[in-house]
């Protein structure tokens, strides 16, 4: 597996809104959220692409300081599926 993390500084995504985070178009407690834009799909079509690929997506996220994703894709060499893990931040 690969994993790569993203982090943003932005709102972050509140406790109580962490199963619905990758579900379309969710709705967040967050004030600002329509100054900042967005279709609300973006992690939905991530985590389609890590079920279709066998991956795993999760994340690390505090009220005001931002969120950490974490998405974890196999590697495919030569037809073969790498198991040892591995790090980058190419996403």
């Amino acid at each position: 597996m690969k994993q790569n993390s993203i982090i943003d500084s932005g709102e972050g995504i509140p406790a109580s809104d962490k199963q619905a985070s990758f579900g379309r178009f969710p709705q967040f407690n967050i004030e600002n959220r329509a100054a900042t834009g967005g279709t609300g799909l973006g992690l939905s079509i991530v985590k389609a692409i890590e079920k279709n690929q066998g991956g795993k997506i999760s994340f690390e996220s505090q009220e005001g300081l931002g969120v950490t994703f974490h998405v974890d894709l196999p590697i495919v060499v030569d037809g073969a599926v790498e198991t040892a893990s591995k790090s980058g931040s190419d996403l």
